[in-house]
């Protein structure tokens, strides 16, 4: 049941992250910041945002950790491409731009928390090996 768990705190916090990626994007826009500033501030405080509430609230590991963080970032960018060229592929398909759009979300989120639960969130090795003295 701790995987279910997970899975329920992950999807739920996702939810807040993209909701904080739309308000924060939506504020930057009524404020006059072009799109493309807004969409890289706006996102990139909803991955941060992200990445400290599934630290605390989901994984419950300590709030900050460089390796893990920087895993975390360079794996959301991955996401994000993947994200776009899904919802590309999808549409030119045929499908509906929110149906490939939806696709594409749900295909990434299945990816991500795959690999965030088994690699970026792991409990780390904390021992020391001889040769790090």
């Amino acid at each position: 049941m701790e995987l279910a768990r997970k899975f329920v705190g992950y999807f739920a916090v996702g939810t807040i992250a993209a909701a904080i990626d739309l308000g924060l994007f939506w504020l930057l826009d009524r404020i006059g910041v072009a799109i493309l500033p807004a969409a890289a501030a706006s996102v990139s405080v909803a991955v941060c945002a992200n990445f400290l509430m599934l630290s605390l609230l989901v994984y419950r590991l300590e709030l900050f950790h460089l390796k893990r963080f920087a895993l975390f970032v360079s794996w959301s960018a991955l996401g994000i491409a993947a994200n776009a060229a899904l919802s590309y592929w999808f549409i030119g398909l045929g499908m509906h731009i929110l149906l490939g759009k939806a696709l594409a979300i749900l295909a990434v989120f299945l990816v991500n928390f795959t690999f965030n639960t088994a690699v970026t969130f792991a409990k780390l090795d904390t021992r020391r090996g001889p040769e790090e003295g």
